[in-house]
């Protein structure tokens, strides 16, 4: 009796979403919690509380401090997770091969031309 020999690959299922019902978020912000069984994203949107109208600055506006307004959350699996993170190093290799390097993090704080007052 021969037994059918499934293959060890995982099957990829490719399906089409409408996407024409999913609520858009923007963010800038995320802050990560885990514990055992999963694994939570909080996203958020960070802005300047108000804007200081300097006429000598080149843009015309001084940022003063950050509000942080808070946008969704997202509760996963740490399994999802991974896959998650797999789809997202994919597409922005895809995103790099197609419109060139991401640039660098900003960092928060004084930049080096900035000094404390």
């Amino acid at each position: 009796m021969s037994k059918n020999k499934s293959s060890s690959a995982p099957a990829h299922v490719h399906a089409t979403i409408d996407t024409s019902g999913f609520p858009l978020v923007y963010t800038n912000l995320a802050s990560l919690t885990i514990n055992p069984h999963d694994i939570r994203i909080f996203f958020a949107e960070t802005l300047a509380k108000e804007v200081i109208v300097a006429s000598s600055s080149p843009v015309g506006t001084k940022p003063t401090e950050s509000v942080y307004l808070p946008r969704t959350g997202v509760t996963m699996t740490p399994e999802f997770a991974k896959s998650l993170h797999a789809a997202l190093e994919t597409a922005i290799t895809t995103y790099e091969r197609q419109f060139g390097a991401i640039r660098a993090i900003p960092q928060a704080g004084l930049s080096r031309t900035q000094k404390a007052e």
